[in-house]
């Protein structure tokens, strides 16, 4: 019994673990924009109402948030879980969470026709 709990509780860091460094080296990682550049990003985009903008690999989010500010529709695709249900729990906290989709899984499997 004491060894099934051992196993057991030296699995969960061990499947975190794994599950963590998948997603860093074999994937593209996650390399954030910073927050002043994503500002001056919309801005320079000259994004205006009734436009729709997609994030493919949107991370955390903040694109989604900007340009929703900004009176866009933003739709954010994301395959990692973690950053997938951050983005999802900032897009649902948002005042403009009317303009803020995000979707799990991976934009090349995604149909992105309205771009």
């Amino acid at each position: 019994m004491d060894l099934y709990l051992f196993l057991g509780i030296l699995a969960i860091p061990l499947i975190f673990l794994f599950w963590i460094s998948y997603f860093q080296i074999w994937t593209a990682g996650w390399t954030p924009t910073w927050k002043s550049d994503a500002q001056k990003i919309i801005e320079l985009a000259n994004i205006k109402e009734k436009e729709t903008i997609f994030d493919l690999g949107c991370g955390d989010g903040r694109f989604l948030l900007l340009g929703a500010k900004e009176g866009a529709k933003t739709i954010g695709i994301e395959m990692d879980p973690i950053r997938y249900l951050i983005s999802k729990t900032r897009s649902l906290l948002s005042k403009n969470r009317g303009k803020i989709e995000v979707r799990y899984g991976n934009f090349f499997n995604t149909q992105i026709k309205k771009s």
